[in-house]
């Protein structure tokens, strides 16, 4: 997934810088489509609504807290 086509889909904006971070996130979610990411994304990240800017940080932390929600229920192969 491109940058644009993340922003397109969240209809928020993000830094280059920025976007290398998700796009990491994106990888590492193994076969989950670019919409249900997208949607994810933008459930759990907040935003500077004065410029429709992804706050990132706050992002991180959300998804941080769901992982750690889901500790110890999965199994790895």
């Amino acid at each position: 997934m491109t940058q644009k086509e993340f922003e397109d889909r969240t209809r928020r904006l993000i830094t280059a810088e920025d976007y290398h971070f998700v796009e990491n996130l994106y990888i590492a979610a193994g076969n989950m489509d670019k919409d249900e990411f997208c949607k994810e994304m933008k459930a759990m990240c907040a935003y500077d609504g004065a410029n429709d800017h992804i706050e990132l940080r706050q992002c991180l932390k959300e998804v941080g807290r769901r992982v750690g929600g889901m500790d110890g229920k999965f199994k790895v192969d």
